[in-house]
């Protein structure tokens, strides 16, 4: 399942499940109201922040994190996160991702190895930017729980440096 929903935004980067910046977040709430197989985590949740879960097969776990500006009634970023049992199968899942969105997109722009929470051979974080400068998606390598980051679709792109 996991392959499949990295697939997904990969070919659609304006959209995530069908989250998308500046949605109205009564109208997201409406579309997640009753989502089969996920379930939000109440616990984790803020007034500016929802965080959705599900299995997403071989012990993973798919997260989709929506941030939302309460100010202005619109959701303002998502993103994607998959918590892997085992180093092993995080780098399977940061692979996947890095190679779904090369394939769409050519090679990842900009390359950030500024800060690895541990040594890893790979950049702890890509950027995928289009022609007209806007940051269609992000990756962030494996941390110390083995949870792959992704940031697609409705990335809001005010926030990075690469604007």
């Amino acid at each position: 399942m996991w392959m499949k929903d990295i697939e997904a935004a990969a070919k659609n980067p304006e959209k995530t499940y069908e989250i998308y910046i500046h949605m109205p977040i009564e109208d997201y709430h409406a579309a997640w109201r009753d989502v089969e197989g996920w379930h939000r985590v109440d616990a984790e949740c803020t007034e500016r922040m929802d965080i959705w879960e599900t299995n997403a097969g071989e012990d993973i776990v798919e997260r989709v994190l929506v941030y939302m500006d309460p100010r202005n009634g619109t959701v303002e970023g998502c993103a994607l996160a998959f918590r892997c049992p085992d180093e092993k199968r995080a780098k399977r899942v940061y692979n996947f991702i890095r190679t779904s969105f090369t394939r769409y997109y050519k090679k990842a722009g900009t390359q950030d190895y500024c800060y690895n929470p541990k040594p890893t051979p790979y950049p702890y974080k890509l950027y995928w930017i289009r022609e007209d400068k806007k940051v269609i998606s992000y990756l962030l390598a494996p941390g110390e729980k083995n949870e792959v980051w992704m940031g697609s679709g409705a990335y809001n792109p005010q926030y990075s440096k690469y604007e």
